[in-house]
């Protein structure tokens, strides 16, 4: 199958780690085409990782999110140009793996009957990070197109429409929500390789996060989402949902898979635990001044404390993986 892979990378520091050299060599022999597009800047150790991984490295200003930064490499190649390929994958730089062999996820969908596909669903909300109501849709960090869509007119369509993206929430609002809903409502079907009613009657929230080890476990699913280590200040024995520890998950990779753990753990000291514990302790000097200000009552004190620690988490989140 002729495929086109745009991958999209983003670093505060312009380091590559080298999860990504390593998902990159794996997934390139279902590929044709490899494109990483960066936003931001590279040292010359990560150029040097990134060209000798892709056919195509792409660099722009750090604008836009991941949703501008597909857009700059589909007007690049061209959409005449898109509509040779027989799927294009969109993913990102937010995950380790594979974990397993991309070939079962990836012989799996090609017998699946659908025009788009990818790994996760998320379930509807009503509340979450900000935006007013979450419509359930296929997560952004993977996302395979085929060729019914990369001919029709509408998928050009998409791209000429899409928003301008200042922020997180706009980038979750103007692509990751519409996507799905877009091509949907044009009449073409989606796919999710994990099962998305398992996890549904089972989490009313993001279980490729919050039971990302069952996940892998139980349905083998070839990725692992580094927003796992962003919780619970960055601390790398985190309790996934169902009381799985990463320990536990970590165990379990190491006796049933080939990937190189060490790879994770290299981007989650550089990336969560030293910078979150610094970031944290900001904040928690910030905290504690405004309770002792405060005139409130043990059970208030108590309630308002917890509700600006979940503030504090949300915000490590949004600072170590908000790529802009």
């Amino acid at each position: 199958m002729k495929r086109l892979l745009i991958y999209f990378f983003w670093d505060k520091d312009g380091i590559v780690d080298d999860y990504v050299p390593y998902f990159l060599s794996e997934v390139k022999p279902f590929c044709e085409d490899v494109c990483v597009v960066v936003n931001g800047d590279l040292n010359a150790e990560g150029y040097k990782k990134l060209t000798d991984c892709s056919d195509k490295l792409l660099l722009r200003e750090n604008i836009g999110f991941d949703s501008w930064a597909y857009k700059h490499a589909l007007e690049y190649y061209g959409f005449e140009k898109i509509k040779e390929y027989d799927e294009l994958i969109m993913c990102n730089f937010t995950f380790f793996g594979p974990i397993f062999p991309l070939s079962e996820m990836f012989d799996k969908m090609t017998a699946t009957k659908c025009d788009f596909w990818g790994i996760h669903r998320h379930p509807a909300m009503e509340a979450y990070m900000g935006q007013t109501k979450i419509t359930e849709h296929i997560q952004s960090h993977f996302i395979v197109i085929r060729q019914s869509i990369l001919k029709d007119d509408s998928f050009k369509e998409y791209w000429d429409t899409l928003k301008e993206v200042n922020s997180y929430e706009d980038a979750v609002a103007f692509h990751e929500l519409r996507f799905t809903s877009f091509f949907e409502e044009k009449g073409f079907k989606s796919a999710c390789y994990i099962d998305k009613q398992k996890y549904f009657n089972i989490l009313a929230a993001n279980a490729s996060v919050f039971l990302a080890a069952k996940q892998i476990i139980e349905d083998r699913c070839p990725i692992l989402k580094r927003k796992v280590f962003t919780f619970k200040h960055g601390h790398i024995e985190h309790l996934q949902f169902d009381g799985t520890t990463i320990k536990d998950l970590f165990s379990y990779i190491r006796k049933n898979s080939n990937y190189p753990l060490d790879l994770i753990k290299q981007n989650v000291k550089r990336c969560f635990i030293e910078d979150t514990r610094l970031w944290n302790v900001k904040l928690s000097e910030i905290l504690f001044y405004i309770l002792s200000k405060l005139t409130l009552s043990s059970k208030r004190r108590t309630k308002f404390k917890n509700r600006l620690l979940r503030y504090i988490e949300a915000e490590t989140v949004m600072k170590n993986t908000g790529a802009k």
